[in-house]
């Protein structure tokens, strides 16, 4: 942390002084190809959020981000997330509650689901997990809602936002992190 924002030499794709190599080079001991490799036990994947901001378009974002703006009156009409790189056996799904629309349906990880251009917010959403690692990681998320504020953190799909209260989501975080096995 953080994928961006820090002073120079602190972030995500800096280079580790004195080496070229960068932090987001080595989050996966699959990429390497000079010989070397590691395991942690934990490894958390990295993602990139989408999300089309009404009157401002498309914007991209990464886990531990928030995606969106706060009290500007400008609601998310839609998202997309994936995995940042690739993860093997773990994609996600995750479905939208759209103004006037309602819900759709749940659509697989990289997709886009809600709307561009056409003043339809997204008033909720849900996010899970799935193939053969799935059961190793929890996907968490939490929105910002119009006239109410952030929510708290929802997971594993379940339903974060409203349904015909006319709240908007404004912005939201998503992030996927290894279940601590119990002992």
């Amino acid at each position: 942390l953080p994928p961006s924002g820090a002073a120079p030499g602190h972030n995500l794709n800096d280079p580790m002084r004195p080496w070229t190599v960068t932090p987001a080079n080595v989050r996966n001991h699959h990429q390497l190809s000079d010989g070397y490799s590691y395991r942690y036990d934990y490894e958390i994947p990295g993602l990139t959020v989408l999300v089309h901001i009404a009157e401002r378009g498309d914007r991209t974002f990464f886990q531990y981000s928030f995606a969106g703006t706060r009290g500007q009156g400008l609601s998310l009409e839609g998202f997309q997330v994936d995995f940042a790189p690739p993860v093997e056996g773990l994609g996600m799904e995750y479905m939208a509650h759209l103004a006037e629309t309602g819900d759709t349906p749940w659509v697989q990880g990289g997709n886009f689901v809600g709307t561009r251009g056409q003043a339809r917010r997204l008033e909720g959403f849900a996010i899970r997990l799935t193939g053969t690692q799935a059961p190793y990681y929890d996907v968490g998320y939490m929105a910002h809602l119009a006239e109410t504020g952030d929510t708290t953190f929802y997971k594993n799909g379940q339903f974060c936002g409203t349904r015909g209260q006319a709240r908007g989501v404004q912005g939201i975080e998503v992030r996927v992190v290894p279940k601590i096995p119990s002992e």
